[in-house]
């Protein structure tokens, strides 16, 4: 069952926070794992859609985080609040 992303945001309690796509292949290819970890608990955050990267404790974790975040941003599914890319971070008129 997929999950919305906007649901999957709300289920988190996160919903100032934002959600992008990468492929699992990206963060294998350099040796890490990527793990199917659906959250069911407390049951009102249930997200089967979660996913985990492990393995990124040697001295090459930050650059590979970088090249993972680098990567995300190729398709941002809802940009996180404040980002001038995300619709209703925008200024209002009245403002």
């Amino acid at each position: 069952m997929a999950v919305e992303p906007e649901r999957s945001l709300a289920i988190a309690a996160r919903p100032d926070h934002g959600i992008g796509v990468i492929s699992a292949g990206f963060p294998r290819s350099p040796g890490l794992r990527v793990l199917h970890t659906p959250i069911d608990e407390p049951p009102e955050h249930h997200n089967p859609a979660h996913a985990s990267i492990r393995s990124n404790d040697d001295n090459d974790a930050l650059d590979r985080c970088n090249l993972m975040a680098a990567e995300m941003t190729r398709e941002v599914l809802i940009y996180p609040v404040g980002s001038p890319w995300r619709p209703d971070s925008a200024p209002s008129e009245d403002a």
